[in-house]
């Protein structure tokens, strides 16, 4: 196997240079290079500049290393071996959309937040749980999450105001 592509286009992770936030533009360049690394189907999409935002940068990349980590194990898993990620950025929020295949889930998707439940053999079930805590305490940041019974596509979306008031 020789040397891992970082992309097909060439483009895909020089499109983080649109990410104002150093902190969150480096956990995506190294995620994006693990993702790459583990020859799963990748694509980065962010159309626009993407502004710093009102929150920790170190509770962000918390969010979405955990989010990012189990979009990467799920896609492993699966058949198709697809992952997606889209930063948009709007006149009031910034939304990260993470999709990823999967296989068949064997539980509702409210399962996956609880803490000590896991869909994955050894694993201890806080990472969902962990970013939903996180969350909790962000009033500007909400996370979505679909998938639909026999899919074979996760759904994630965070968003986040990018105001700090919710009017």
């Amino acid at each position: 196997r020789g040397a891992p592509v970082l992309s097909d286009d060439g483009f895909t992770l020089g499109r983080l240079h649109l990410l104002e936030d150093d902190a969150v533009k480096s956990l995506l360049y190294t995620k994006a290079v693990a993702i790459l690394n583990h020859e799963i189907s990748f694509e980065l999409e962010i159309a626009e500049k993407v502004p710093l935002l009102p929150m920790d940068s170190l509770t962000l990349c918390r969010i979405l290393g955990i989010l990012l980590d189990n979009a990467l194990e799920a896609s492993l898993d699966s058949a198709e071996k697809l992952l997606r990620i889209a930063i948009v950025t709007t006149d009031t929020a910034v939304l990260f959309s993470i999709t990823n295949s999967t296989r068949p889930l064997p539980v509702p998707v409210s399962s996956l937040l609880k803490r000590g439940y896991s869909s994955k053999e050894g694993h201890e079930g806080i990472g969902l749980a962990t970013a939903a805590a996180l969350l909790d305490r962000i009033p500007q940041a909400d996370l979505s999450i679909k998938y639909e019974q026999g899919d074979t596509s996760f759904y994630q979306i965070l968003e986040i105001q990018r105001n700090d008031d919710k009017k």
